[in-house]
């Protein structure tokens, strides 16, 4: 059974908390592009009903295109983008990303993880770049497939 609370709205998304059996998670859909500030916003109100109700699992959804989950999460392949064509990945997360404003907001998440876990690797799914740095170098007009993995 799903069930779906609404959270938060702003004139270009939403917030939702996605209830999918026993799996919880928060999803911000975007109708169409929206400011740095708006995004910041809606990410905090996600981040703090999550915290809230104690939710530890993730879907950041921009524009319908964006998929974001903490590599904290266990996950099965039905989270990932049908892209991937994985099995199971444990402790790891997969993006589909659209825009910069996205990488930024990604590596804003990641910098705690970085900065506590020295082992955590990151890079492209398909170029395998070993650098944090590309997210807010990278040039992203289109979708880009992603994997970041412990």
């Amino acid at each position: 059974m799903s069930i779906s609370i609404k959270v938060f709205t702003s004139p270009n998304a939403k917030v939702n908390h996605h209830r999918l059996g026993a799996q919880h998670f928060m999803g911000i859909e975007w109708t169409q592009p929206g400011s740095s500030l708006e995004n910041e916003i809606l990410w905090q109100k996600a981040r703090e009903y999550a915290q809230k109700h104690s939710i530890k699992q993730w879907l950041l959804d921009r524009s319908r295109v964006s998929v974001y989950i903490p590599h904290t999460t266990w996950m099965h392949k039905s989270w990932l983008p049908s892209l991937l064509e994985v099995e199971y990945i444990p402790n790891k997360f997969g993006i589909v990303m659209a825009d910069h404003l996205f990488c930024q907001l990604l590596l804003n998440e990641t910098n705690t993880i970085f900065k506590s876990d020295e082992a955590y690797q990151i890079g492209l799914f398909q170029a395998k770049k070993r650098s944090k740095d590309w997210l807010l170098s990278a040039d992203v007009p289109r979708e880009k497939e992603i994997l970041l993995a412990s």
